[in-house]
């Protein structure tokens, strides 16, 4: 969340996406969604079991 709001910041004060992106590190493309978002991202724990258990079901055909 401290990303985001830096990220704001930056933009606010008329830094280059792809400069902030460099700087912090994340792609441009998070920069892209930072600035057009409304609020920080929220941590959506149903999608990340559901990404972990499709992860899991598609190494265990591999043994």
């Amino acid at each position: 969340m401290e990303d985001w709001a830096l990220i704001r910041r930056l933009a606010a004060e008329g830094a280059p996406k792809a400069a902030i992106a460099r700087r912090l590190g994340v792609s441009r493309n998070t920069v892209i969604k930072a600035v057009a978002s409304n609020g920080p991202p929220k941590y959506d724990a149903g999608r990340a079991l559901r990404r972990s258990r499709r992860m899991r079901r598609g190494s265990v055909s591999c043994w």
